[in-house]
């Protein structure tokens, strides 16, 4: 087994955070929540995962977060966005119907 997630040496142990020029940040007002692990950098578009922070908690959730990208040394102004807890329905069973029958 390798040190990766997938234990087949396929993917990083961690992703990078920044690209050689490239940094993306979450902010919640002035406060820093974190900076993006970096999957695609481009000219025209940035694919990123957003930190595990960025929602909050279920006490204390975020509902909207300041992003900024950071390119060179140059900061972007801020852009906001809303932000939803996570939900990842393709792995929730469908809800039980009133028609619900057993198998013959």
């Amino acid at each position: 087994m390798s040190g990766t997630p997938d234990g087949f040496g396929l993917f990083p142990a961690a992703l990078p955070s920044t690209s050689p020029s490239t940094v993306v940040k979450f902010y919640n007002g002035s406060t820093l929540l974190g900076s993006a692990p970096l999957l695609f950098v481009s000219q025209q578009q940035i694919n990123a995962v957003v930190p595990a922070g960025v929602a909050g908690t279920t006490i204390a959730p975020i509902t909207a977060v300041k992003i900024s990208v950071t390119y060179n040394g140059n900061e972007s102004s801020k852009l906001t966005a809303n932000v939803k807890a996570a939900d990842p329905g393709i792995f929730s069973p469908p809800p039980p119907t009133a028609r619900a029958r057993a198998p013959f």
